[in-house]
């Protein structure tokens, strides 16, 4: 299931939370968290953050994150998928680490009870690069469709929900790899890969039988 700002499985940590305030206001949209964030075996500060964008307006939205991320468009890449049976659906997927700040006494941009800002943010203050509290770069992965596949994109989330003992599995390679540091990135990622590809497979099949 994707996920609101507020309503994440995980807590985001007040500088990733800032972040996407941030973004939020900058694009004009909400941001929508799916993958590990909202799940047991969340890894704060080492996993990815999935987000989903939707737009009416694409080309708008992506120069919108260029300007934001500070990335250029070749750091952009176009994606095809076929959801829920449809007709194959365009997105565009951009991988961003977010960097981390030496500065512990920095301070956040005053704030106005404008209320066409968001948490205090306007628009000319959105940018990540504004003062911000000290904290570890965390990555983060974006995922922009058109607004009229957000039906589509969001039935397919509902249907990949992990078993228990899935996500068991993968607690256990990610306590070894991240904790424990006796698995390579290779075996890691590999092990990884298998468990959600399986994931998929079986709560698809299983969700197509249930309503048949």
């Amino acid at each position: 299931m994707a996920a609101e700002l507020e309503n994440t499985y995980n807590d985001l940590t007040p500088a990733e939370k800032e972040f996407f305030t941030r973004m939020q206001m900058y694009l004009q949209t909400k941001v929508y968290f799916y993958g590990s964030i909202n799940r047991p075996d969340y890894y704060s500060g080492n996993s990815d953050i999935d987000v989903f964008i939707f737009s009416n307006n694409i080309p708008s939205t992506l120069s919108r994150l260029e300007q934001f991320l500070h990335i250029s468009s070749n750091e952009i890449e176009k994606i095809f998928r076929v959801i829920d049976k449809h007709e194959p659906v365009l997105g565009y997927k951009i991988s961003y680490t977010k960097k981390g700040t030496k500065n512990t006494n920095a301070t956040l941009p005053s704030v106005t009870a404008d209320p066409h800002m968001t948490n205090g943010y306007s628009e000319a203050n959105a940018s990540p690069y504004s003062a911000s509290p000290s904290e570890r770069p965390f990555s983060v992965e974006i995922s922009v469709y058109r607004e009229k596949d957000k039906v589509h994109v969001f039935k397919e989330q509902r249907q990949v929900m992990l078993p228990f003992y899935f996500t068991i599995a993968l607690m256990m390679i990610k306590w070894m790899y991240y904790d424990l540091g006796i698995i390579s990135k290779k075996h890691y990622q590999y092990w990884k890969s298998l468990i959600l590809t399986k994931t998929r497979y079986f709560t698809v099949n299983h969700y197509q039988r249930k309503i048949h």
